[in-house]
Formats: structure tokens, C-alpha cells, sequence
């Protein structure tokens, strides 16, 4: 029998969903139905080597709002907690995020325009709280393929007049990301620029690729008046990259405006050319170190330290203890927690389950121990042979909130974490990894075997392709 949590989680998210859940649940035909079986759906889960879900996770106008709310507070909110805590001092900030010192001696001289940033908010909702548990910032942020879906999800839902009654919307992720990178690019200061972008990559499928062109020529035809000759193009091999002496960018003989970097074997010197770049206002380049430091999961425990919560307003100190789970470094002697002063070690071996933890910097899962799914043997372990080391971080265990839905072996209870992207200070669509409960241990990533899943908003129109 379902739980009935379940399914006031379901309404949670969105009356629509709600709909849709009792739909698939009467019905063995829907249940049995696998978006897998589309070729664009088999695609995306070979390139993740993941499974893709078959029904969308529908968000409220609320829930949209309140994305909305964390994009345009979160940022700012951090930067000014650097502000705070670290003041003047660059060795602090240097031994605490494990950065180097030099990007903070130059965080007051560097303009950031926050329409610029291009960064991934994963959050879920825990006892209906939205919680962000991490920013992802830079280009190499994934999952955009789910735009994918929308046709086969639009074909779906018009085959059973049950569900043609839905109305969805969804953001096309890329066609977002494009825009504000040629919005970005006509801010420019010290460039009469083009329009060019250029993809430094050794990932993307020629499917990819394809797309991503797609997505291109849609929204160079609303750009038309501004760059008129605008173009895109792929480089594979960043040595190929050339930076020239007026920091100009240029690859194939054409100058480029805008860089995005996925790939992992990017030279440094050429990263610092980039930079310079950059910093003389010829390039967009949002791989630039002073975007991407926000992605810094040690921010978390920044916002937490005493001082900052102190001198912030009200409301700030209010939307930190609501949304960023309760976090301190490891290498801190004595914390308190829920009011009580503890000795950390001691409250982590005796309250396991009520914490994670976390590496400053990791990706794809990495460095993640949920003490709730750890060998208690194997956590004290941890916490002993970590418990000093800088660069490591504790996090309050969120546990998901439950809802119904569908992965490659059918209907099921199954635990979201949602992915949004801010691309020009907006939200721009979004792509959700959730897990059959009991599946994984804790860590709810594709890399680690969850399913992804499309998200659509709940609209008073036919979903938007």
C-alpha cells in the first residue's frame, strides 16, 4: 500500500503532478511505459551510462519562484559572506577553501556582472524545505541533453487522453545557455565582438554536438540585427588555441567572443591566457576562477560560521538557516549544534546518521559518505583519518522528500534531487537524477546509478517544444 506521505509529496511538487502519479498508477499500460525505448532517451543514458525516467517531474509556479528566490539570494549572498569572514586576509582564505591566495587579492579589482554567471543549483526537498546542496559553476555542468525529451514526453501524453488534459512547459536548457552567453558577449568593453562562440570539448556525441548547432541557429535568428555573420565551432584539441598578443582569442582563423571549456585536459597556461583575456574585457569566458570558485562546496560552512550569520540582515541569516543544510569543516574542534556545544568527533560518531560527508571540491558524487548508508565501523574510520584534514567538510543528511514515478524496471517510490540552471541571473530550465528508494548508497547522482529525469513547470498551455 502507498504511503500516504508519498503521495502528499506528489501534490507537493504540483497538482499536475499529483494527476499525472494517479494516472500512471491505475493504469499497467503507463507503468510498463519506457522512454528508453527512444533513441534520443537511449542516447543520453549511453553517453551518462544511466537509465532515463519516463515521466517528467512537474514544479509549481511556487516551486518556480522559489528557485527563482535562491538564484538571484544564493550568489550575492556568498560573495558578501567572503566579504565578512575573511576580510583582508588572504591566508585565511587561502588555508580555508584550499584556493590560492591570488584570486582573492584580486576579488575587489575583478567586475563581476552577474548575468554572466553559468552555474547548476542542485538542491531536493526534504520535508517539503528546499535545500541546496551545491552549486555547480562553469560550463562543464551536464544533463542539458534532457531537452531531448520534450517531443517523445509531447507524443506520450497526447496518445491517452487521461494525460492530453497535463499542461506542461519546459525551458530549453542550450537555447538558454546560448542566449545569455551572446547577451554576455554584447556587454563586452574592449571588443567589437561577433557573436562567435566556441566549444573547447573531448565529450560531447556528434549527436552532441548536433544539438548544441540546433540550438545555435534558433537563437542566432533573434540576434540577427546585433551579429549578423555569428558562428559556432568545436575545438578538440586546445593546443590548437590561439591567444594573441592583444588577447584576442583565435581558433581556425576566426576571432572568438565567448569560450566554454569541457574538457579536462586544458592546459593551465592556456587557462591563464583565457583569463587574461578575460580580465582585459576581450573574452566571455565563465570558466574565469573567480565565477567558478562559488562551486566551492566549503562556501556552505562559510555561510554558517558564527560571524557571518551575525552581521548579515535578518532575512539573510533567515534564508541560510532555511536553505543551506547546517555545515562545518572537519578540522573544527568544537561546533554547536541544535543549541548544545559538542566536541565534533564525538557528534559525529554519535549522531552517524544525521550527517555527510564531503570533499571542498569533487564532482560527480565524488568524496561523498552519507553516514546513514555507512558501516558504522567504516565511518568512524573515516571521521578518525579525516578528522584533520583541511579541504573536507560536514553537512547536515537531508533525506529526501519521496515521490512516485517510474524508472527502467517500472513504477515506483523514488527520491529526486533537482539540477537548475542560471544562466543570466534567470532560471533556464532544468534536468532531475532520482533513485528507486534503497537503490543507492545516499549519493543521488547519475554517475552513481540514478535515472535522469526531465523537468517541466505546470502551465496553462500545451508543453512548449
Amino acid at each position: 500500500m502507498t504511503d500516504y506521505n508519498v503521495l502528499e509529496n506528489n501534490v507537493s511538487l504540483s497538482s499536475q503532478y499529483a494527476q499525472l502519479m494517479a494516472a500512471v498508477a491505475e493504469d499497467p499500460q503507463l507503468q510498463n511505459l519506457q522512454i528508453m525505448e527512444y533513441p534520443e532517451a537511449e542516447s543520453i543514458g549511453k553517453f551518462y551510462k544511466c537509465g532515463v525516467g519516463t515521466w517528467p517531474l512537474i514544479f509549481s509556479q511556487a516551486r518556480k519562484q522559489e528557485f527563482e528566490k535562491i538564484i538571484s539570494t544564493l550568489p550575492a549572498l556568498i560573495r558578501k559572506a567572503i566579504r565578512i569572514y575573511f576580510g583582508k586576509d588572504g591566508k585565511l582564505f587561502s588555508d580555508y577553501l584550499q584556493m590560492g591566495d591570488s584570486i582573492f587579492n584580486m576579488l575587489d579589482q575583478v567586475e563581476l556582472d552577474k548575468r554572466d554567471f553559468v552555474q547548476r543549483f542542485d538542491l531536493l526537498y526534504s520535508n517539503h524545505q528546499c535545500k541546496v546542496l551545491e552549486i555547480n559553476a562553469g560550463t562543464n555542468l551536464g544533463l542539458w541533453e534532457v531537452d531531448w525529451l520534450c517531443g517523445y514526453i509531447d507524443e506520450i501524453f497526447s496518445r491517452f487522453p487521461k494525460l492530453n488534459l497535463i499542461k506542461l512547459a519546459h525551458k530549453q536548457v542550450m537555447d538558454s545557455l546560448i542566449t545569455a552567453l551572446l547577451d554576455s558577449v554584447s556587454r563586452l568593453k574592449a571588443a567589437t565582438p561577433n557573436g562567435n562562440v566556441l566549444f573547447i570539448t573531448e565529450e560531447f556525441t556528434e549527436q552532441g554536438i548536433a544539438g548544441i548547432h540546433a540550438s545555435f541557429e534558433r537563437v542566432k535568428a533573434k540576434f540577427v540585427n546585433k551579429f549578423p555573420n555569428a558562428t559556432m565551432a568545436f575545438c578538440h584539441q586546445p593546443e590548437q588555441l590561439e591567444c594573441l598578443s592583444n588577447n584576442a582569442v583565435r581558433f581556425n582563423g576566426i576571432i572568438f567572443d565567448a569560450v566554454l571549456v569541457s574538457h579536462r585536459e586544458l592546459p593551465p597556461s592556456l587557462h591563464l591566457k583565457l583569463v587574461s583575456s578575460f580580465l582585459a574585457g576581450k573574452l566571455h569566458y565563465p570558466d574565469n576562477p573567480f565565477q567558478v570558485m562559488i562551486g566551492n562546496k566549503l562556501l556552505m560552512a562559510v555561510l554558517h560560521e558564527d560571524n557571518v550569520l551575525s552581521e548579515v540582515t535578518n532575512s539573510e541569516a533567515q534564508f541560510i538557516k532555511a536553505y543551506i543544510p547546517w555545515s562545518k569543516r572537519l578540522i573544527e574542534q568544537q561546533v554547536n549544534w541544535e543549541g548544545k556545544e559538542y566536541k565534533l568527533s564525538d557528534l559525529l560518531k554519535e549522531q552517524q546518521n544525521r550527517f555527510v560527508l564531503k570533499k571542498g571540491e569533487s564532482m560527480a558524487g565524488k568524496d561523498v559518505i552519507v553516514g546513514q548508508v555507512t558501516d558504522r565501523q567504516e565511518w568512524i574510520g573515516l571521521i578518525d583519518e579525516k578528522l584533520n584534514s583541511v579541504g573536507w567538510l560536514i553537512q547536515e543528511f537531508c533525506p529526501p522528500d519521496r515521490v512516485q514515478n517510474s524508472d527502467t524496471f517500472g513504477f515506483c517510490e523514488v527520491e529526486p534531487v533537482w539540477g537548475i540552471y542560471d544562466f543570466g541571473q534567470a532560471y533556464c530550465g532544468g534536468a532531475a537524477r532520482a533513485a528507486r528508494v534503497g537503490k543507492l548508497k545516499g549519493v543521488i547522482n547519475a554517475a552513481t546509478g540514478a535515472n535522469i529525469y526531465l523537468m517541466a513547470e505546470a502551465a496553462k498551455q500545451k508543453l512548449s517544444i
